[in-house]
C-alpha cells in the first residue's frame, strides 16, 4: 500500500542513536546509528529519534530546536526476548 502525502509535506525521518557510535555527520540510520547529540541537533520537526540501550556519555545538556519524538527501544536478549 502506498501512502500519499500532500505536496510539500515530507515524511518524518527516523534517526537512530548508539552509545558506542562516534558518528557526528551521518544520517543516523538503523544500520549505522550516530551519536545522540548529532541525532537530536540534526533532527527536523517531527523526526523520530530512537535511543538504543546503554549509557551515553554527554559533555553537556541536550536540546532540540524543533519538536521531535524521542524514545528508547528495549534491549533484546540472545533468545530474542525484550529485557
Amino acid at each position: 500500500m502506498l501512502a500519499m502525502l500532500p505536496a510539500g509535506q515530507a515524511r518524518a525521518a527516523q534517526r537512530w542513536t548508539s552509545p558506542a557510535s562516534t558518528d557526528a555527520s551521518g544520517s543516523c540510520i538503523e544500520l549505522a546509528p550516530c551519536r545522540i547529540d548529532h541525532a537530536i541537533t540534526g533532527a527536523a520537526a517531527g523526526d523520530e529519534v530512537i535511543v538504543t540501550p546503554g549509557e551515553y556519555p554527554l559533555s553537556g545538556p541536550l536540546s532540540a530546536s524543533v519538536a521531535i519524538d524521542l524514545h528508547g527501544v528495549a534491549a533484546m536478549t540472545p533468545g530474542g526476548n525484550a529485557r
